[in-house]
């Protein structure tokens, strides 16, 4: 089973890691600025289910958050 995954930080460099770490398993991944909320980083992706471990040490709670006033 496919889950889709919509997060947002303000740190360029975990962005850039976590979209290195998901590359290899996600067949749609996307890195994103929004000027909005003072600059914004979206990753937003698929990634099948058996690979959830990997998608929350990725995504670490604290330096991403789906609401990006909560950033």
């Amino acid at each position: 089973m496919k889950i889709k995954f919509d997060t947002y930080t303000k740190d360029v460099a975990s962005a850039a890691s976590a979209f290195s770490s998901l590359y290899a398993y996600c067949n749609d991944l996307t890195i994103s600025k929004n000027d909005w909320n003072d600059g914004a980083i979206n990753v937003h992706g698929e990634i099948d289910s058996g690979n959830m471990a990997t998608l929350e040490k990725a995504l670490p709670d604290g330096t991403f958050n789906e609401d990006t006033d909560k950033l």
